[in-house]
């Protein structure tokens, strides 16, 4: 059991006013008194490598604590401590401050300042404050300078037997391992150190294909036009667990990620904080990720999505060009610098030296071994290039190849519009007669018997957030199976029921989502509208069971106020 308080702190370059926590802790709290930390960066939650150590500190008069955190959740940045008890003898204010030391040996102090007190419990009035206090110090104090001395003695010890041990070992033979230790290593595309030098070695850079302008819908993972954002090409192929990192020209960037399970379709749940993520951790039944970036960036912009939890700079995907994803130089100096002259360079193992030379000589189209077509049977195969995804899609040329990618995206497009999906929520035009019968949940669908409906009636300038409006123009050919009051309808009825909601909207700039709810707030069927483009229409239909006096209630959810909804259309109809 802890008394428990909940901070954000921001690192920042700034210095900032410490934050008036209003915590009291009291001097009976021993063991209790627990303080949780929420690491922020640029607003988003910042990730702790493993190895990371971040020291607390507390002041106060007369004296000081450094505390250890414990790293609850290194993932979203949440540390805490626990105040030990001879603090907890000091009466009065207390300001703490937060630091952190990274596993590369760098440090930062996070800017972040705060401040609580502690008061005397009634129950320990008769216990004597500060020499009680300052005597327990002492003694841990004591108790730290033995542990100290003795872990002192013991390391020199094992360090001097180290060091003898070194000196035989050297007076017979340069150990290369233990010398290569000691040196600073970089990377670099050119003999000199100049070219793209870098002391991390680069990631591989896992997006091919590209960019290109436009963005994806969330909820179905479809391209749309738009020239505000840039979206990856090609699906690239993920596994659960995969931690990635996004990279722009070598910095940290924030993408939206769009999930795809093995069948190509969208995983989407709001619940995944998939927006403005600068990491990614690949969650279960995700096969294909592909990304956007939502501001103004041209589509040559260097950006890199690589496995892991560090950005490096930016390279080329191997398969579209070698040379570049890997560095062909290696540099090694004995002090620690950024300066390419500090270093000696040689080729990378020299493994990519002499993938130069068996470039040249792959990639020399003369034929010099004089292969005919005849040795290899390339007489039976059309010299045919493959075709893009513009010729894929219109089906119409007979001299070009065809990968499983393009297939699949000629057999997409060929179908979109044509067919009932299984799964999924659809606006079917056109009269259907179906000679057979109609089954809704394995029952006969009856003739419309029961049935309302509300026409053309509008919602103008709607607030941020959540929006139930006052049904208008409602009718019903049925009263004992319908009626509605104020924002409300009720289903009197038990039975199956398909469920229409149309708008015609303007002004939207931001996301908005419309759909059906419960009157208790559960939402039965939603569609997303995703601020593009700013006026337009969109349906969704939904059939379920009712029990009977269910009510009902047409729901917006939106992220900026403004928008008009011109034209709402809803008709409910009972179906069995």
């Amino acid at each position: 059991m802890f008394k428990t308080n909940e901070e954000i702190i921001v690192i920042q370059a700034k210095a900032t006013t410490p934050i008036s926590t209003g915590v009291v802790f009291w001097s009976h709290d021993k063991g209790t008194a627990k303080m949780l930390f929420q690491l922020q960066k640029d607003y988003v939650n910042q990730t702790l490598a493993e190895g990371t150590i971040v020291p607390i500190c507390l002041d106060f008069i007369g004296g000081r604590h450094i505390y250890h955190a414990i790293i609850e959740d290194a993932v979203n940045g949440i540390v805490s401590i626990v105040l030990e008890d001879n603090i907890l003898g000091y009466v009065g204010r207390v300001e703490g401050s937060i630091y952190i030391e990274l596993p590369d040996s760098r440090s930062l102090d996070t800017a972040g300042r705060f401040t609580f007190d502690i008061k005397r419990s009634p129950i320990d009035l008769n216990t004597p404050e500060l020499d009680d206090y300052y005597w327990q110090g002492f003694n841990e104090i004591m108790n730290q300078y033995h542990q100290t001395i003795a872990g002192i003695e013991t390391e020199s010890e094992r360090l001097l037997n180290e060091l003898q041990a070194r000196i035989l070992t050297l007076e017979e033979k340069l150990d290369d391992v233990e010398v290569r230790a000691r040196f600073k290593t970089a990377w670099s595309w050119s003999a000199d150190g100049t070219d793209r030098f870098t002391p991390v070695y680069p990631g591989e850079n896992i997006i091919e294909g590209g960019w290109e302008l436009g963005g994806l819908v969330w909820d179905s993972g479809d391209d749309y036009t738009a020239t505000d954002r840039i979206r990856s090409v090609n699906f690239i192929e993920v596994e659960e667990g995969d931690e990635l990192v996004f990279g722009l020209d070598g910095k940290l960037v924030a993408l939206n990620v769009v999930a795809y399970d093995s069948n190509f379709e969208s995983v989407y749940s709001s619940t995944e904080n998939s927006l403005n993520r600068v990491r990614y951790t690949v969650p279960e039944n995700v096969a294909y990720l592909r990304f956007v970036k939502p501001q103004n960036t041209d589509p040559s912009s260097k950006l890199k999505v690589e496995k892991g939890n560090t950005s490096t700079i930016y390279t080329p995907a191997p398969s579209e060009d070698f040379a570049n994803a890997y560095p062909t130089y290696k540099g090694i100096s004995i002090v620690d610098s950024d300066n390419p002259a500090d270093y000696s360079w040689q080729p990378e193992d020299n493994t990519i030296a002499k993938k130069a030379t068996l470039d040249s000589h792959t990639e020399n189209i003369s034929n010099p071994h004089k292969v005919t077509k005849t040795q290899i049977g390339l007489g039976n195969v059309d010299n045919y290039s493959t075709a893009t995804q513009a010729e894929a899609e219109a089906g119409t040329a007979t001299n070009k190849f065809m990968t499983p990618s393009l297939v699949f995206k000629a057999i997409a497009k060929w179908v979109q519009g044509k067919f009932v999906s299984a799964t999924g929520n659809e606006t079917i035009l056109g009269t259907k007669n179906f000679q057979d019968g109609l089954q809704v949940g394995g029952n006969p669908a009856g003739l419309v018997n029961d049935a309302c409906w509300c026409e053309d009636f509008a919602v103008n300038n709607l607030t941020a957030g959540i929006v139930n409006p006052d049904i208008q123009r409602f009718s019903t050919s049925n009263a004992e199976a319908f009626s509605m009051s104020g924002k409300v309808i009720t289903i009197k009825k038990s039975g199956v029921y398909m469920m229409t909601l149309g708008v015609n909207y303007t002004g939207l700039t931001n996301w908005l989502t419309f759909g059906i709810s419960r009157l208790n707030g559960t939402s039965l069927v939603n569609r997303n509208l995703l601020g593009s483009p700013a006026s337009g229409s969109n349906s969704l239909t939904y059939v379920r069971s009712f029990e009977g006096n269910d009510q009902l209630t047409i729901e917006f959810n939106s992220g900026t106020a403004g928008t008009t909804m011109q034209k709402i259309n809803l008709a409910i109809v009972k179906l069995a």
